[in-house]
């Protein structure tokens, strides 16, 4: 009976084992994830990145699978942190004005670009600026530009701008979508910028971080798109 009970315990603590193994596994995907969104926002170094790691990761590391995660961790980061580096030598990261001779090279040399025509006189342009100057740094990935509407009347005619301000959104170069005054932003001036981030997000340049947005402004986007759907 005792031989009984202790091969019992065994094969219960090898089942114990194992789900821990497991559940540890699984923790490790979802820090990679996690992991990614941090250092995206990360100015630190690769050398100190695989410092964190090291250090986070020093339970069973002979164990082949949590090496090869570890591993996978690392390429991750290195990757994220080497493209950060070269968007931000595009000028990703802030929310910078441009002039006409530089329109076409900073549209196309990146594949977002949210790019504001504006008044230099207009309030409702100083309101896009405030709200664009906030959601360029946190969105890496994506260009931010300015360009003064009187300033550009090449390209303010060859896209039919006609109303400022007008919000337009490339991607590989091409206008895709646009943002004419606020009809879609609320009709209203004190929109949050989480709204303008969720309208940009639409569009597919840029992922919006969600829980940001009230219940009133949600049920505002539920509206817009009910009018849509009818106008279909």
């Amino acid at each position: 009976m005792a031989g009984t009970n202790a091969m019992m315990n065994d094969a219960f603590q090898d089942v114990v084992m194992g789900q821990a193994k497991r559940d540890f596994i699984a923790q490790q995907r979802e820090n990679i994830e996690e992991q990614v969104v941090i250092e995206d926002r990360s100015k630190a170094d690769t050398s100190k990145l695989e410092e964190d790691i090291d250090d986070d990761d020093l339970l069973d590391d002979d164990d082949p699978e949590i090496r090869r995660l570890r591993d996978q961790r690392i390429a991750e980061m290195k990757q994220l942190h080497s493209r950060r580096v070269e968007n931000m030598s595009r000028g990703h990261g802030q929310y910078l004005e441009i002039d006409e001779s530089e329109f076409l090279k900073e549209v196309t040399s990146s594949e977002l670009v949210v790019c504001h025509f504006y008044h230099r006189e207009f309030e409702r342009c100083r309101i896009v600026d405030k709200h664009l100057a906030l959601i360029a740094p946190n969105h890496i990935d994506t260009k931010f530009i300015k360009i003064n509407a009187d300033k550009a009347p090449f390209f303010v005619t060859k896209l039919a701008i006609k109303m400022l301000p007008t919000i337009v959104i490339f991607q590989g170069g091409v206008a895709v979508d646009r943002i004419v005054g606020f009809d879609e932003l609320g009709a209203r001036d004190d929109f949050s910028t989480a709204v303008m981030a969720k309208r940009l997000a639409d569009s597919g340049v840029i992922k919006f971080q969600s829980g940001k947005v009230t219940r009133q402004e949600k049920a505002m986007f539920r509206f817009q798109k009910e009018e849509e759907d009818d106008e279909e």
